[in-house]
């Protein structure tokens, strides 16, 4: 969920923002790299030394995005209840308040956030996340070992694949002690935002307006920019971007890309995006019963904006009015059943 897709200008009105990637692509001039042995250094054409460390990232990443996603190899998705419990056990020995939420499925084959016990009156805390839990482009970037200029959607979604893989056989991940491993595997596998969206969907949607059409091209275009900026930037530079881009490896990649889309918190900044387990979780209403508000610590607070019922669902505004942007980025509409 995007808790802060659109900002606003000093006199009120709504202005759009594109914080995702920080980076004007049209801009970039990639480097030829060359391996000098005498130098044992990486090196491209403006002399800039780049270390051994730095190459075996690439090829870290590389592994990454080619690995090949199919039920048969591995079934990464695999989760149960008990994974749920588990990753909530996890969020609160981080210092996590959870006590008076659960994660139920919803009535859209998806999961959400519901009351567990007892009644909550307006104004009250309904859950916090500790600033630890707010998973941004620096974490991600001392993860995989990224330099810090990496784009937040890159970074984040390579985290993310990393994360997958962390009880993979063929020990592409980096740890096999991957905190996050849980909480990537309790994500939705069947999403199906503008990232997934074929030519039959784009027809359907072109016939309700082209301001699906042009929301729609706009997250796709994001997506496909953040696997050409991969493959550009951080991948060795024998990769081919044919088998990137075009072949099926590019599954899991563009799946995590969707993920970060539709799931990042821009709360509190309008240049870095944040994962936030748990409190993802958290289904859209343009009637929500809760809100999402920082404290002095960075801390992340879910409070009531009306009482609440045991057993009833919390929910938050994703602050989009435009349905097409729902769309696009999240995979509903609120006016349309949308493609069968």
């Amino acid at each position: 969920m995007d808790q802060s897709a659109i900002s606003q200008n000093d006199d009120g009105s709504d202005e759009e923002e594109d914080y995702i990637f920080g980076v004007d692509f049209s801009k970039f001039d990639v480097s030829e790299v060359r391996f000098d042995e005498g130098d044992e250094k990486l090196v491209n054409n403006d002399s800039n030394y780049v270390s051994k460390q730095q190459l075996s990232v690439s090829f870290h990443c590389a592994k990454l995005v080619q690995y090949q996603w199919t039920d048969r190899k591995h079934n990464i998705f695999d989760t149960n209840d008990r994974d749920i419990q588990k990753l909530f056990a996890w969020a609160e020995a981080q210092g996590a308040n959870l006590a008076k939420i659960t994660c139920c499925h919803d009535a859209f084959d998806g999961n959400g956030l519901y009351l567990k016990g007892g009644s909550i009156a307006t104004g009250s805390v309904v859950a916090v996340l500790p600033r630890s839990l707010r998973i941004g482009q620096n974490h991600a970037c001392q993860k995989l070992g990224l330099k810090n200029s990496t784009p937040d959607l890159s970074a984040l979604s390579l985290l993310l694949v990393d994360a997958l893989m962390a009880d993979d056989e063929s020990e592409i991940c980096h740890s096999k002690d991957n905190e996050l491993s849980l909480y990537a595997k309790c994500l939705p596998r069947h999403f199906h935002n503008a990232v997934f969206m074929t030519d039959d969907d784009l027809e359907y949607w072109g016939r309700l307006g082209q301001k699906y059409v042009t929301n729609i091209r706009k997250v796709q275009d994001q997506a496909t920019s953040c696997m050409h900026y991969i493959q550009d930037c951080i991948l060795p530079p024998d990769v081919s971007r044919t088998v990137i881009i075009r072949n099926n490896h590019s599954l899991l990649l563009k799946w995590a890309i969707a993920m970060v889309q539709s799931r990042t918190h821009s709360f509190g900044s309008h240049k870095c995006r944040w994962l936030t387990p748990i409190f993802d979780f958290c289904n859209h209403s343009v009637d929500p019963n809760c809100r999402l508000e920082g404290d002095a610590q960075g801390n992340l607070i879910l409070r009531a904006t009306t009482s609440i019922q045991q057993g009833e669902e919390i929910t938050i505004d994703y602050q989009v009015s435009d349905d097409a942007k729902l769309v696009a980025t999240y995979g509903f509409s609120l006016l349309h059943r949308g493609p069968t």
